[in-house]
């Protein structure tokens, strides 16, 4: 599925919240939905707006204060652009296994510890370029040293 630029700031902002508080029972559906968006094939030539917001507005449960952006849909006039490369998505959906991996296992610190290690690389890979890479892993380093030392390796490589 090919998502805007402004879906994966939404993904930087679901990970802002899961880091704040890993033990909230709904964010293990948040990051599986997000990585549902983020595997699902492109099937047609139409690109929609808000599908982050959409896809976590159906989550039962979901608090209305913390992720009240969620139910907001905005109308982007500016700035906008598709996100195109294969190797963004693959590096996100890498990095929401994990933890998807982390939430299951009721590990609230190496969650809150992941969520803080990958939130700005959805940011990042907006701009994808030949520094990208590095960047994120700088954003991932302390947490291959403490929890994961492969984190990510294989698919920045690529």
């Amino acid at each position: 599925m090919l998502l805007l630029n402004y879906d994966f700031y939404d993904i930087h902002a679901a990970l802002i919240r899961i880091r704040h508080d890993p033990t909230d029972p709904h964010h293990t559906e948040v990051v599986r939905r997000l990585r549902q968006v983020i595997d699902a094939p492109q099937t047609d030539n139409v690109i929609g707006s808000n599908l982050i917001r959409r896809t976590l507005s159906q989550i039962d449960g979901l608090d209305r204060d913390t992720f009240a952006w969620v139910y907001t849909e905005n109308i982007y006039t500016y700035g906008v652009a598709v996100i195109k490369d294969s190797r963004a998505y693959e590096i996100l959906s890498c990095a929401l296994g994990e933890l998807l991996l982390c939430l299951e296992s009721g590990d609230a610190s190496r969650a809150a510890e992941l969520a803080d290690a990958l939130h700005n690389i959805p940011i990042l890979l907006t701009a994808y370029d030949r520094k990208t890479r590095k960047r994120i892993a700088a954003e991932v380093s302390t947490y291959r040293q403490s929890r994961n030392h492969d984190f990510l390796r294989d698919v920045l490589k690529k």
